[in-house]
């Protein structure tokens, strides 16, 4: 049975260890899907509802971590962290008022610290936590989104993008969308929020990534300067 999230921003807690070579992880954390209710109500109660309608932030930018650090050939198994701060977005034929600003979050184990994972990720597996998407393999695909309000309780939002390509931005980035994403609960728009999309840009060209890769100290983290998400 999984168990509910209290989105405290803390990690599942599935035992694990960057440098073990055999990382647990609980049932639960296999079984849960994401898609676990989120409601949000106003400050004086009532009924709670579910976040209709499309919600697009043209401000996306934080980081992507990993520990160990990714080095060329690097046969560690390693955990990947996102950490997005979400701006300037707006909403369309909605029932909660536009968010100021959010979050987004994301786990990943991946197999091996080898650079050759922020190049072309890992394999892509469905998202599966109750407190934000903690999945095997590549983080990137997934999210959970966090958006705060003075007047109403905030809005979480768990995303699994479909598929991930290189952006069209000069440097590194990555584009996330496709077929077979989904969005629960909230902003899900017409389709199941199956046309949701993002996009991650860094300020490392290829050429740095690979230098980077190839010295001592490796890659341990990458920072992502703009970006764009959009539920719908």
């Amino acid at each position: 049975m999984c168990q509910m999230a209290d989105f405290t921003g803390e990690p599942p807690t599935d035992s694990y260890s960057a440098n073990s070579p055999n990382p647990v992880v609980s049932s639960a954390s296999r079984s849960c899907t994401i898609g676990l209710t989120h409601y949000f109500g106003s400050a004086g109660g009532g009924s709670d509802s579910p976040a209709v309608g499309t919600l697009s932030c043209a401000g996306v930018s934080g980081s992507i971590t990993f520990a160990p650090a990714l080095v060329l050939g690097g046969d560690t198994p390693d955990l990947e962290k996102v950490s997005l701060r979400i701006s300037d977005c707006t909403t369309t034929a909605s029932n909660y008022p536009t968010p100021t600003s959010g979050r987004g979050t994301s786990l990943g184990k991946l197999s091996t610290n080898d650079c050759s994972n922020l190049l072309t990720g890992a394999t892509l597996k469905a998202a599966s936590s109750t407190n934000r998407p903690y999945q095997q393999g590549d983080a990137l695909p997934a999210l959970h989104v966090s958006l705060p309000h003075r007047t109403y309780s905030a809005v979480h939002v768990n995303v699994a993008f479909g598929g991930k390509t290189e952006s069209s931005d000069p440097d590194l980035g990555w584009r996330l969308g496709g077929v077979g994403t989904t969005v629960a609960t909230s902003f899900t728009g017409s389709d199941a929020g199956s046309s949701s999309t993002a996009e991650y840009n860094s300020n490392m060209t290829t050429s740095q990534v690979a230098s980077a890769c190839a010295s001592p100290a490796g890659i341990a983290s990458v920072k992502i300067v703009n970006g764009t998400l959009t539920l719908q």
